[in-house]
């Protein structure tokens, strides 16, 4: 996974400073050198550049204040998600290990996620896992892959909870489960939750949302 700086408002007000120096740069070389020097083609280029990046991050900005959220599958396998999981130092339950084991062949692929809430789906009361995924149809949301749950873990904020909005797991028992993500005493953690659950309004969802 690569490091990625947060995107904050502050970060995008140190981006629009620096396009505002790369403007004063290219004005003055404009004037002094003409557009037709290389100094000049150079700057349009950095200023188009730098432009074109502070246009997508303020997209992304309010699409993040929005709980909107895109996401990468970093790794081909669940095998791989569980060693790269142990290997920064994330928790899982013996449960959560035998489910990863099931994702055999992950594509490479993003999606765009939207958080929401059990109440913000239509359920003020909370609801069953069926009824949630019935209601996000609505929405004109769509279950997650599998593979959200753990890349989701190593990118989201520690202290977050969330679950997995996805078609469900099925273990050895024939017991259905769903991923969350959490934080305890104990550390951070990617569990999983059995679907026979009653879920409370103010629970955190992700699902895929292509709006």
């Amino acid at each position: 996974m690569q490091t990625k700086e947060p995107l904050t408002c502050e970060s995008l007000e140190e981006q629009y400073k620096a396009l505002q120096d790369t403007a004063d740069e290219y004005r003055a070389i404009l004037i002094s050198e003409g557009q037709d020097s290389e100094k000049t083609k150079e700057l349009r280029t950095t200023f188009d550049s730098e432009t074109g990046n502070l246009r997508k991050n303020i997209v992304l900005y309010k699409e993040k204040q929005e709980g909107i959220v895109y996401l990468s599958a970093e790794y081909r396998s669940g095998k791989e998600y569980i060693e790269a999981l142990e290997a920064r130092g994330y928790k899982m339950s013996a449960y959560t290990d035998k489910l990863l084991s099931q994702l055999t062949d992950i594509p490479e692929e993003q999606v765009r996620l939207k958080k929401v809430t059990v109440e913000d789906l239509g359920l003020p009361n909370g609801s069953t896992v069926e009824k949630i995924l019935a209601a996000t149809k609505e929405k004109g949301l769509k279950p997650c892959p599998p593979w959200v749950g753990p890349q989701y873990r190593m990118e989201c904020d520690d202290g977050e909870r969330a679950l997995i909005g996805m078609e469900p797991l099925t273990d050895s028992a024939g017991d259905t489960h769903l991923f969350h993500v959490s934080r305890y005493v104990r550390g951070r953690w990617l569990g999983s939750d059995r679907t026979g659950s009653h879920w409370n309004p103010d629970d955190e969802w992700l699902f895929v949302s292509d709006k």
